[in-house]
């Protein structure tokens, strides 16, 4: 399931390649469903969606696949820039003069999987905080959910 989709990705957030977003997305939608599941297996997200909060939770989602194409579009390109059969790295040149001769070789690093854990619980908690699920219990909340009476 995801959040938001691309169409409405495209309109707010900009273009991407299709095979990319439905990627990215699922990985996006996946964080966020664990970021609102209780210690009860409850997945808030899934049953007991806030539609009232519609826009805000694809905003989220749109964010998390914002930066995760980054991500993936800077280790692609990481990966592109290093020629395996010599060794060597292959450098990007972002621009040239031509008097003394100056390059300037563009800088391509990696973001380890514990920063982009770091940022996506960043964004997950600045979109999610405070938003109640269909049946009044907060998103981020991860204890046991009150099953009273609540529609699911």
């Amino acid at each position: 399931m995801t959040y938001i989709e691309l169409s409405e990705y495209t309109t707010t957030f900009g273009k991407i390649e299709t095979e990319l977003f439905v990627r990215v997305s699922a990985k996006a939608a996946r964080m966020m469903e664990r970021y609102t599941t209780g210690i009860d297996g409850f997945n808030k997200l899934r049953k007991a969606y806030p539609e009232q909060e519609r826009e805000t939770i694809q905003c989220c989602a749109g964010e998390l696949i914002r930066y995760l194409s980054c991500c993936e579009l800077n280790e692609s390109a990481l990966n592109t820039a290093e020629d395996t059969s010599s060794g060597t790295h292959s450098k990007i040149i972002t621009s040239v003069s031509a008097g003394n001769e100056t390059v300037s070789y563009a800088t391509v690093t990696s973001v380890s999987r514990l920063e982009q854990e770091q940022t996506c619980a960043r964004i997950i908690r600045e979109y999610l905080t405070g938003i109640q699920d269909a049946n009044g219990v907060y998103l981020l909340y991860m204890g046991a959910y009150p099953h009273k009476s609540y529609k699911m």
